[in-house]
């Protein structure tokens, strides 16, 4: 965004909020939102200033926008919902490691984080259907919804400060923990059965 497409947004503002600059030196407000705003698009920034005007009485910070701007980016993302079904239609085709990979190739930038690795996609299709369709379909699901909000975040705020977010998509990331197949508990036989083997078999001994 040009300076004079910010000059065009703060006088919107000064014409709704009077007291957009208050007693504040209307320089130095408009060098420190430039410095917020200059990366972003103006439409964008736009639509985000006429959102906030018709629902907030009083004058915004540049917070107020940002979050606006935030929450815009995440209605225009898929659903949780439509997130896991991406996942799990991804699963039932990963019959082996090669087809996995491709599968894998295919999901969009956040679901490849959120799943990791090709080789998670073999290893939930080996899960039973409740495990797969409750405990990974939530733990997915909410990993997703985290993930999408700081996504659409980590675009609100300004370029310089984007390299410094470790949870951004297109860098250096962690790989978010998820459930893998849950492990059988050993079983153990109850102290009763052990008593009566021992009596069989020191009885058949004594036979």
């Amino acid at each position: 965004m040009t300076r004079e497409e910010l000059m065009r947004i703060m006088e919107r503002l000064e014409k709704y909020y009077k007291n957009f600059y208050a007693d504040t030196n209307k320089e130095e407000v408009f060098d420190a939102w430039y410095a917020m705003f200059k990366g972003d698009d103006f439409q964008e920034v736009s639509r985000a200033v006429v959102a906030y005007i018709c629902t907030e009485k009083f004058a915004p910070t540049v917070a107020g926008i940002k979050n606006i701007m935030a929450e815009n980016r995440m209605a225009g993302q898929m659903t949780e919902m439509e997130a896991w079904q991406r996942i799990s239609d991804a699963v039932d085709f990963s019959t082996n490691r090669d087809e996995a990979n491709k599968q894998f190739d295919r999901l969009p930038p956040l679901l490849k984080r959120l799943v990791a690795t090709p080789s998670r996609l073999v290893t939930w299709r080996r899960l039973d259907e409740n495990t797969f369709e409750g405990v990974i379909a939530s733990n997915v699901m909410r990993s997703y919804r985290d993930l999408a909000k700081h996504e659409a975040v980590y675009y609100a705020i300004p370029e310089q400060l984007q390299a410094e977010q470790q949870w951004r998509i297109d860098g250096p990331k962690e790989q978010i923990a998820l459930p893998e197949a849950p492990k059988k508990l050993a079983y153990e036989k109850p102290e009763w059965m052990i008593r009566r083997e021992k009596m069989q078999n020191e009885g058949q001994h004594n036979n």
